[in-house]
């Protein structure tokens, strides 16, 4: 089994090291490629991705086309792996990340993805309230829409579903990710790992927890509705 990783990245020559190093330190019997997809960059996010070649199977692509579900896009077109896996430019992977992708696709046949959860390193009382609440937000979720949200910060997918599903919608810039859960879930289960969480930095929420949520419950209001529209988020987060 061959694993591919997805990282999308606009302007983060100062968190992707954290996010490749981790990678570096995976401890892991499987075989996996790393794609970095910079998305029209201004600063040096593509040589810092390029330093690493050493150290990592590393593919550094362009998409020129602003966005989170074009960049994921143009990520996943590329991936060789039996399994694609998806995280951010911001996070830090636990050094059984790979290994637990792996196994879990290993023991469970019939999944046809897995999600995973994501925790916010904090002082801030609202912010590591919002982690413990997480795991109850995904069983919420699944309640309502009868399936789990596929997080783009740490999923992972066969590939044979993801070509069928249709993939990314590249012209959704916000909640891409969700979008593709809704049609990857006609196809088989996702299924959330309670074993496999990983941290992101906790800029996102510089203007507070409310408004960094309400875009997404914006949306999830209109996936009940059945439709669908893209939410738009800042170019970094």
């Amino acid at each position: 089994m061959k694993i591919s990783v997805v990282i999308p990245a606009y302007n983060e020559e100062q968190s992707l090291p954290a996010t490749l190093n981790s990678l570096v330190n995976q401890k892991t019997k499987y075989d996996f490629e790393v794609i970095i997809v910079d998305n029209n960059s201004t600063d040096n996010t593509g040589k810092v991705a390029k330093s690493y070649e050493n150290k990592l199977h590393v593919k550094v692509v362009q998409e020129t086309q602003k966005g989170r579900g074009a960049a994921r896009k143009c990520g996943f077109a590329k991936a060789q792996g039996d399994i694609i896996a998806s995280t951010d430019a911001d996070t830090t992977l636990p050094g059984n990340w790979i290994e637990s992708i792996g196994n879990f696709f290993e023991k469970n046949l019939k999944s046809i993805a897995v999600t995973a959860l994501c925790k916010y390193p904090t002082k801030k009382i609202s912010i590591a309230f919002f982690n413990l609440t997480l795991p109850f937000a995904f069983s919420l979720f699944k309640t309502f829409f009868g399936h789990y949200w596929l997080s783009g910060y740490s999923f992972a997918i066969k590939k044979e579903a993801y070509v069928t599903s249709g993939g990314f919608n590249a012209e959704i810039d916000g909640n891409e990710d969700s979008e593709l859960a809704t049609r990857v879930a006609k196809l088989g289960r996702i299924e959330y790992d309670r074993n496999i969480t990983i941290e992101a930095s906790d800029r996102r929420f510089k203007d507070g927890l409310l408004k960094n949520l309400v875009p997404y419950f914006k949306t999830f209001y209109n996936m009940r509705q059945n439709k669908f529209a893209s939410t738009k988020l800042e170019d970094k987060r």
